[in-house]
């Protein structure tokens, strides 16, 4: 009622996805913009997360699955951020602002070669 956001990680949708990789998911302080890498540590499985809008959350899943490269990664995690831009509670849709480092294990979201 008061336009915030929920967002659920795929393990409180579907306990035992079939298949599915973990998502797991962390609300960083800041801006998006200013969400420069990924924490090591402090993510979840299994909470949901009430958003304001501008809030930033940080996801963690691996990259995927049997023949991938990542997989001999010693960190074969992908990580992306994503902000709430906007909620409208008339059609039940949140507008996002994402952001992906898709290279093995690098939890930077800067532009160009990632170093970490």
């Amino acid at each position: 009622a008061q336009g915030n956001a929920v967002i659920y990680p795929v393990r409180v949708v579907v306990p035992s996805p079939g298949g599915s990789r973990p998502v797991f998911l962390q609300k960083i302080g800041g801006t998006f913009e200013s969400v420069a890498a990924a924490p090591k540590t402090g993510f979840e499985t299994d909470t949901a997360l009430v958003m304001l809008p501008g809030e930033v959350v940080v996801a963690q899943s691996t990259h995927n699955g049997t023949g991938d490269l990542c997989q001999f990664a010693l960190n074969p995690n992908i990580f992306a951020k994503f902000a709430v831009d906007s909620v409208s509670l008339a059609s039940r849709i949140i507008y996002l602002k994402m952001g992906v480092d898709p290279n093995c294990g690098f939890r930077s979201f800067a532009t160009g070669i990632p170093t970490d």
